[in-house]
């Protein structure tokens, strides 16, 4: 799925990123991505000003 492949290249990307991508409303990416069984992990490596979660599909062992 092209979402999956997207998740895999811009781990940390936002969903309004991802739904400029695919051209699609942010929710819709938000619905695909539960459906997906993504989940987001902080990334306790960011500056606490900047800090971004990682994105993690099911079935990886390590994050992305």
């Amino acid at each position: 799925m092209a979402l999956a492949e997207d998740v895999a290249l811009y781990p940390d990307a936002y969903q309004r990123e991802r739904a400029a991508r695919f051209q699609v409303c942010q929710k819709a990416i938000w619905q695909a991505l539960k459906n997906l069984g993504v989940t987001y992990k902080k990334n306790p490596a960011s500056s606490q000003g900047r800090r971004r979660d990682t994105a993690c599909l099911p079935g990886h062992d390590s994050l992305l």
